[in-house]
């Protein structure tokens, strides 16, 4: 076991757990997800719901990604694998009542110690749509770099790239460890907060709000 996190998905008034494993090779890191059912009592029957060559990064969280009154899954995967080879995507798992659906919302990779690694993430704005908290190395000496993406499709760029900060070397990256996503000022437009931690290790909290 990687991770969990539990709601009542398929709606019967018990508590239901999504479940992901993880198995640890010399090479890669596959992994596993499993939607649990409750039966009220402790007991749970398990279903597969993916299994692939990449498991489970950080802690999932709870959000209704699609506005339909069910509870999804946001969660982060990574592969990484020889030669210092990475990669990291957002995912939702989205309920459908009996089981989920499973949605990339955007993918990042680096290979040899060069490219982008996902940090934080959080559903922005519908199911198509993800914020992605970031930061960058580079193999040929060039300034790491930390912020968050917006990205409306996997298979287009970010639409607007918030960047707090830069670092002056490549070894000492900031990162962006956190995203939460909400109408904080209740103005029926989603918002989101994003803690950041700069290549010194002091922390900040950026709050942005949609006009």
């Amino acid at each position: 076991m990687a991770a969990a996190t539990g709601a009542d998905f398929d709606g019967d008034g018990t508590l239901d757990l999504l479940l992901f494993g993880t198995c640890q090779s010399d090479v890669i890191n596959p992994g596993d997800i499993y939607f649990a059912h409750g039966d009220g009592g402790g007991h749970y029957a398990l279903t597969k719901v993916d299994e692939s060559n990449t498991s489970v990064s950080g802690a999932p969280h709870l959000q209704d990604v699609n506005g339909d009154g069910k509870l999804d899954v946001v969660y982060t995967q990574e592969q990484y694998g020889p030669h210092g080879s990475d990669g990291s995507d957002i995912n939702y798992a989205i309920s459908t009542g009996s089981g989920f659906t499973l949605t990339r919302a955007t993918s990042e990779n680096a290979y040899a110690g060069d490219g982008t690694w996902i940090t934080a993430a959080a559903p922005l704005n519908g199911a198509g749509s993800a914020l992605e908290g970031f930061h960058t190395e580079s193999a040929v000496g060039n300034p790491s770099t930390y912020g968050v993406k917006f990205f409306n499709d996997v298979k287009s760029s970010p639409t607007q790239t918030w960047i707090y900060g830069q670092s002056t070397a490549s070894d000492t990256s900031g990162a962006v460890q956190g995203i939460a996503s909400a109408d904080f000022d209740g103005n029926g437009m989603q918002d989101f907060a994003a803690v950041e931690e700069d290549s010194n290790h002091a922390a900040t909290l950026h709050t942005y709000l949609h006009h």
